[in-house]
């Protein structure tokens, strides 16, 4: 589901999340990684929101079940503080 906040999170006792900056490809199989190998539910932070990005997300989420919220890139540690 695309997210407008963290709020909109469904509450769960771990998620994996794949923080996307210009790494479209790899954040996707990152995606698929966590639902089919590790389980948990899945919260793509994408930090590239371009169209052509926000587009590969949302045609992955046609066929996967995961969570994308976009936001501006910062440093590593804003984003993990906005994150936590």
């Amino acid at each position: 589901m695309l997210l407008a906040s963290l709020e909109e999170l469904t509450p769960g006792r771990s998620r994996t999340v794949v923080i996307n900056v210009n790494t479209d490809l790899v954040a996707a199989r990152a995606v698929l990684s966590g639902i089919e190998v590790v389980g948990d539910p899945v919260l793509v932070v994408n930090c590239d929101p371009t169209k052509d990005s926000r587009t590969h997300f949302e045609r992955l989420m046609a066929s996967y079940d995961f969570d994308l919220i976009e936001a501006p890139l910062r440093l590593h540690g804003e984003t993990l503080d906005w994150l936590f």
